[in-house]
């Protein structure tokens, strides 16, 4: 009897592990154009080239996390730099589509 409801508790632990969805979406693209407004903290990115993307544009209210060659830099750096980005990668937020971080 205990080994069926170890079985039991497993295979419904097992499932919903499976079952689970990611909260975030990965974006690439072969290069964005940047958009903020240091007023209202808030500001857009348009990908360009991005096979995947459903918008034009993709927002974000205060400063997304930016990772240079996987090390983070400020928002102000990313500002100065982000012409520079080849392939950048963008992760938004699922339910609301708002950025929550770069990658490039």
């Amino acid at each position: 009897m205990k080994t069926l409801i170890a079985f039991a508790m497993s295979f419904l632990l097992s499932t919903s592990v499976f079952s689970m969805e990611s909260a975030e979406i990965a974006l690439e693209a072969n290069s964005l154009k940047l958009e903020y407004y240091e007023t209202t903290q808030r500001g857009i990115i348009r990908l360009q080239g991005c096979s995947h993307c459903e918008k034009e544009f993709y927002d974000f209210d205060g400063q997304p996390i930016i990772l240079k060659s996987n090390k983070a830099i400020s928002f102000e750096a990313f500002q100065q730099d982000f012409w520079n980005a080849k392939y950048p990668t963008i992760i938004i937020d699922k339910t609301y589509h708002k950025v929550i971080k770069v990658i490039y």
